[in-house]
C-alpha cells in the first residue's frame, strides 16, 4: 500500500555546500514539483532521498522503512530517472535494457515480474517510442534515449516515482505525452517527486511545490494556494530575490 513519502530534517554536508535541512511530506496520489535555480540542491536532495548520496542527518520514510538504508526490496517499489541519459546501458537496445531492468527488479523484489514487457509496449505507445527498435541506445537522439530511461523506471509499476528533470531533451509533443502519463500515475495514487524548471508545468500537473535555493528550502506549498502560474511565479521570484538579498518581504 502506498503511504507516501516523509522527509524529515534531511541534510547533506559538502566541503563548500550544505543541502538542508529539508522536511516535507509527499502524499499518495500527489505530484510534488521540486524547483530552484541551478546549483540550488535539487539533485543533491533527490540523491539523498534515495540513499545515493550519504546523508548527515535526517530520515526518509517510505513503506515504513528509511529509504536511505538502500533496502533492495523497498527500492524495487521506487522508479528513478536521473538527470542524465548517460546512466543508461548505451550498448543495449531499448528492449535489452528493459529486460535488464526486469532481471534487476526480480532480484531486488524477490518476486516474478508480471507483464514487464507488456508495460514497456504500453508506455512506448504513449510516448511514441518505436518499441521494436534495434538501434543501440548510444545511437538514439537525446530525447529518444530519455524515453527509454523513463519507460524503464515505470516498468515495475512503482508506488514512488522520482524523476530529475524528466522533460529534458523532449520535444513539445513528447513533453505533453509524458505530462499525460505522469498525470495518469498521479490519478492511480502513485507518489511523484519531479525536479523541473517549468512553472507552467507545475501549475498544470503538480499538487505541491518545493523551492530550494543554495541548499535551503524556501517554500513548501500547495499549488492550490495560487490562482495562476503568474501568481506562483511572482511568489517564487520574490522568495528568490529575498534569499539573494537576505531580506524577508514575501508572504507566500
Amino acid at each position: 500500500m502506498n503511504e507516501g513519502l516523509a522527509i524529515t530534517d534531511l541534510c547533506v554536508d559538502y566541503k563548500t555546500f550544505r543541502m538542508g535541512p529539508v522536511t516535507a511530506v509527499l502524499d499518495p496520489g500527489s505530484v510534488t514539483a521540486l524547483m530552484g535555480t541551478n546549483g540550488s540542491g535539487k539533485t543533491s536532495l533527490i540523491r539523498a532521498v534515495l540513499g545515493l548520496q550519504r546523508k548527515d542527518t535526517g530520515s526518509v520514510i517510505f513503506q515504513g522503512t528509511d529509504l536511505t538504508i538502500r533496502d533492495a526490496a523497498i527500492l524495487s517499489d521506487v522508479g528513478y530517472v536521473s538527470d542524465s541519459h548517460r546512466d543508461l546501458l548505451a550498448e543495449f537496445t531499448a528492449k535489452e535494457y528493459w529486460q535488464y531492468c526486469r532481471i534487476a527488479f526480480e532480484k531486488a523484489s524477490g518476486s516474478r515480474a508480471n507483464d514487464f514487457m507488456g508495460r514497456a509496449k504500453h508506455y512506448s505507445t504513449l510516448l511514441d517510442f518505436p518499441y521494436e527498435s534495434r538501434t543501440a541506445i548510444a545511437g538514439l537522439s537525446l530525447g529518444t534515449a530519455r524515453k527509454v530511461q523513463i519507460i524503464g523506471a515505470l516498468l515495475g509499476d512503482p508506488e514512488l516515482i522520482v524523476m530529475d528533470e524528466p522533460f529534458s531533451g523532449l520535444d513539445f509533443i513528447a513533453s505533453r505525452a509524458l505530462e499525460s502519463v505522469l498525470g495518469g500515475l498521479r490519478d492511480q495514487g502513485k507518489t511523484l517527486l519531479l525536479a523541473n524548471h517549468d512553472l507552467d508545468l507545475a501549475t498544470r500537473l503538480a499538487n505541491r511545490v518545493l523551492l530550494l535555493h543554495a541548499g535551503h528550502m524556501l517554500l513548501d506549498s500547495s499549488i492550490d494556494m495560487y490562482g495562476s502560474e503568474r501568481e506562483l511565479e511572482a511568489t517564487v521570484s520574490c522568495l528568490l530575490n529575498d534569499a539573494r538579498q537576505g531580506a524577508e518581504s514575501c508572504s507566500p
